[in-house]
Parts: structure tokens; sequence; C-alpha cells
């Protein structure tokens, strides 16, 4: 039953949810897991809808009573809808009502050391700003002390992607979870300031149009999306992964680089498919003519 759990594919097929003898994984325990998943969840909404009222009371909650283990038990929850044909959606309409505990739930208690949030992370449509920008950042390693993966770049004004290129691009990841240690060519100042501009100043340079491997938006010239007639060889993907890394090790400081990807963009990023529609405010032009062919009659067409 617990490996059940854990894999539901071990059944060959869902047990529906109002179950009879005839179902070859009928069990008196399928029975009872199911309806203890149903009790428990009666519970746990309760507890859901005091948390709640509690958050908008208090701004800055000091006690949790228990609410550490609510994210757990949905989790376990979860699993077991799995099981049931048609539990799983219900599971995730009956959360919908408690968005805002579900997100306060994730920012505050989700660890990096627990397990994976792929269960979350499968319907990002429940996330909070907040929810969703902290899952993405356990996905980074954290900034470690250790002094030998430290990166010290002496960084030119004039040329400020050849320095980070060599050094960023060449290095192991694993090096890259250590501090950065940053100074411009005769300028005596360092970290922190020195660090954020250098981010700053490097990620203008990379998302700078005129260097070809990202275009702006035309609705907003702050979104940027891959040059679609980039010519492409192997130095510019090199780019495109120093680019990466660059957006990467600025999450992971904590650092604001002022840049946007466009949403078509980012939704692959994120290995979801993308429609038309989502490509009408980076190519306003390509999404009016494929709208156009698309309206038109085949005949026509063909």
């Amino acid at each position: 039953m617990m490996n059940g759990i854990i894999d539901p594919m071990v059944f060959d097929t869902l047990i529906p949810m109002h179950y009879n003898d005839n179902h070859p994984c009928y069990d008196q325990q399928v029975g009872y897991l199911y309806s203890l998943d149903l009790h428990i969840y009666a519970k746990l909404k309760a507890c859901l809808i005091k948390m709640e009222d509690d958050i908008k009371v208090i701004r800055i909650v000091k006690r949790d009573d228990g609410w550490d283990q609510y994210l757990s038990i949905l989790k376990q929850l979860h699993y077991i809808s799995q099981l049931y044909k048609g539990a799983k959606e219900t599971f995730w309409t009956n959360l919908w009502p408690h968005k805002v505990a579900f997100g306060y739930l994730i920012v505050k208690f989700a660890k990096r050391a627990d397990e994976d949030y792929k269960w979350i992370l499968d319907r990002t449509d429940y996330l909070t700003v907040e929810s969703r920008r902290h899952l993405v950042m356990m996905l980074l390693p954290d900034v470690t002390q250790d002094y030998m993966n430290d990166h010290n770049m002496l960084i030119n004004r004039l040329n400020l992607l050849a320095k980070p290129f060599e050094s960023i691009s060449q290095a192991n990841l694993a090096s890259l979870h250590g501090l950065i240690f940053i100074q411009f060519t005769n300028e005596e100042a360092t970290r922190p300031g020195v660090f954020r501009e250098w981010f700053m100043l490097v990620c203008q340079a990379i998302f700078n149009p005129q260097n070809s491997l990202f275009l702006t938006c035309l609705t907003d010239q702050r979104t940027f999306f891959p040059n679609p007639v980039y010519k492409v060889n192997p130095l510019h993907l090199e780019y495109y992964r120093f680019a990466g890394r660059v957006i990467a090790l600025a999450l992971m400081h904590n650092t604001q680089v002022g840049i946007v990807f466009g949403r078509a963009f980012f939704l692959q990023l994120a290995r979801i498919n993308v429609s038309l529609e989502y490509i009408k405010d980076a190519d306003p032009y390509l999404y009016s003519c494929c709208k156009q062919i698309l309206e038109m009659d085949p005949y026509i067409v063909d």
C-alpha cells in the first residue's frame, strides 16, 4: 500500500472514487485509505481556514500552532489522491480557495533539505508571487563561504564581457557556489556596491540588442527574448550559456538586474508548451501574419 502511495503506477488502473467489489484493486485497506484521506482533508481544510484568519489579523505570526506539518500532510494527501480516478482534480479544486494559506506554507516551511516539490511546481497557478520565488530560489544552490571556490575578477569597464565570459563560462558549476569579488581596473572600491553595479552592467551588455543575442519586445522595451534570426555557431551558444549562468548567479546573490524575459521565452524555459497567443507581445507582426493565415479559407491557402 505504501508503495502505491509513493508510485501510483503500481496499479494497472486508477481506482474509482466510489469503487465496488468487482474492481481488480478492491481491498479493505484501499477503502479505508480513501475514507481516511477524506477525513484528514476535511480536518486540514478547517485548519487552513483558521490559519488564513490568523494571517489576516496578525501580519507577523509568532507561533504557528503546528502549521509546519500542514505542507507535509498536503503532500501525502496529494499522493493518495493519485490512486483514485478523479480524486487528484478534487484535491486541487478543494485547495483553490486556500491559495493564500498554501502560499504562506510554502514560503514559511518549504525547506531546501526536504524532498522535491514537483507536485507543487506542476500547478504554478496555485502559487503566489512570493511562493513561486521561494521555490525557484530553492532550485538554486546556496552561496557558500568556501574561499577555495571564490571568484576574483578584475574588470575593464571598456570591455565588460571579456573577463567574465572567460571566467564564468569555463568554471565548474560547483566552483560558482562561492563568493564573487569584483574590482574595476584602476579603481579601489570593491563589494558590495561594485558587485551589484557589475551585475547590472554585464547584464546590460549581454542583453543589449546591438549584440544581437536578445531582442526587446516592441510593446515593452524592458522585456527580452532570444533573437530568432541570430546566426547559430558554437560561440554564440556559449554566450547564451554564459547569459544563463549570469542570471542564475544574480538570483543566487539576490541581486536585481532589471531584466525581464518575454512570456513565451519564460514558459519555454519552464518546459511549458506555448500557443500562438504567447508571441503576440514579442513579435506582433509575426503574430498578425499567423493569425490571418489561420483565419483564411483553407482552400484559398492551398
